[in-house]
């Protein structure tokens, strides 16, 4: 949609990170304009199924968000965009937490940081005061870099969030207001009666609005005495409840715990991110992989090597075009684990001598992408009882499984 290329464009000029929404982004909207604009959005959402999720998704991400789409919004050409059926919810069984605004959100986020998560988006404000107190009372929250949205219109809006603890925001509706929206709801209908979500080039132009956020939110600051954000994030001991705006309805509400400050609750702890997490991607299996593949990487050879990461480097070097089918073959043996050819590319044909888990082959990204399982040589065929998980069912022209290596069958 024109509107969500406009957004993406602005950010893209002033330096922030435009999310492409509930998965899947149209590979064309990578590609460099003639003025030197992108519309590139710079965080790329997976939802539960990794519907519309390709390595080449992937590799063109600053961040990536867990998210999930009801049937009722996903229509041809978004069904298209997230290589999905119109009309089906994209949601399917692997787990993630869900963050949202409720009690105990903090301990679930807590966890998330232990998994060395890079950013936690909290939508609402009550959350967030809750996970970053919780962040920090734990001595957690230095690794992590804390987001929020909901609602937030205003300098005004994004100081009380900061004070409440939090280093970056979202928005969606004032954006689009800017850009002549009338809240219809219909984006997803293709019948907005000021085509916004269309086809409108012309909404390019409009680009001033989040200059005003960002000028409002330095009105604000100075007004504080802050010079940075990290000075502001979290010291909610500056709010304070107006009593005149009490209503018969809000007369019983205690925001005492909302607003009260982290750093007193463990003093020297550090109250916004102030080092990155070290997710040791040093030491990965695919690096190897990498290293013995140079040849098809530069050259476009064909190598056999004894998966995700190595499909990053070469869709960054290839971009979604790729090189030939079965350039890179890789042989293993042993246990596979789980998520083994995650969002593999069709270059990388992977022959793994034993046994898998379920969640194997879920993440192939293409119908041309191959992984032949073979039972090991020293076993007796009679008694092997290994099979593929259910989801290798739904990818029957994928996944082959054999008895020997040139002995397979098709599921």
């Amino acid at each position: 949609m024109e509107a969500h290329s406009t957004l993406g464009i602005a950010m893209n000029c002033l330096g922030g990170n435009s999310n492409t929404g509930e998965g899947g982004e149209d590979a064309e909207r990578s590609l460099v304009l003639l003025n030197g604009d992108t519309m590139r959005s710079a965080i790329k959402q997976v939802m539960f199924g990794r519907f519309g999720v390709t390595s080449n998704y992937l590799a063109d991400a600053y961040e990536l968000q867990i998210k999930m789409l009801p049937g009722h919004k996903v229509s041809g050409p978004i069904a298209r965009t997230r290589h999905s059926t119109a009309d089906v919810g994209l949601i399917s069984p692997p787990p993630h937490h869900k963050l949202v605004s409720e009690v105990g959100v903090g301990i679930v986020a807590s966890r998330v940081v232990k998994a060395k998560a890079d950013h936690i988006l909290i939508s609402g404000l009550l959350g967030l005061a809750k996970t970053h107190q919780t962040l920090v009372l734990n001595d957690l929250r230095g690794r992590v870099t804390l987001q929020t949205d909901g609602q937030i219109r205003t300098g005004h809006d994004i100081a009380i969030a900061c004070l409440l603890g939090v280093e970056e925001w979202g928005f969606a509706m004032t954006p689009l207001i800017t850009m002549i929206c009338i809240m219809m709801r219909k984006c997803h209908l293709n019948t907005c009666p000021v085509r916004i979500a269309t086809q409108d080039p012309q909404l390019r132009t409009n680009h001033h609005f989040f200059y005003y956020i960002a000028e409002d939110l330095h009105t604000h600051m100075a007004k504080l005495g802050f010079r940075t954000i990290n000075e502001m994030v979290g010291r909610a001991g500056i709010l304070w409840v107006n009593e005149k705006l009490h209503t018969p309805m809000t007369a019983h509400l205690d925001l005492s715990a909302v607003l009260k400050p982290a750093w007193r609750m463990r003093r020297g702890a550090a109250t916004y991110r102030v080092h990155p997490e070290d997710h040791k991607l040093y030491i990965l299996l695919d690096n190897k992989f990498i290293d013995e593949s140079e040849p098809a990487l530069t050259k476009a050879l064909p190598v056999h090597v004894h998966c995700t990461s190595l499909s990053y480097r070469i869709s960054k070097l290839y971009g979604k075009e790729g090189l030939p089918k079965d350039t890179i073959h890789i042989s293993m043996r042993g246990s596979a684990g789980q998520s083994l050819g995650a969002y593999l590319v069709p270059v990388i044909t992977i022959e793994l001598e034993g046994d898998d888990l379920s969640v194997t082959y879920q993440m192939l990204q293409s119908a041309s992408s191959t992984v032949l399982l073979s039972i090991p040589r020293c076993t007796d065929v009679a008694s092997f009882r290994q099979k593929p998980g259910n989801p290798a069912m739904c990818f029957w022209d994928k996944v082959r499984w054999s008895k020997h290596q040139n002995d397979a069958y098709s599921l």
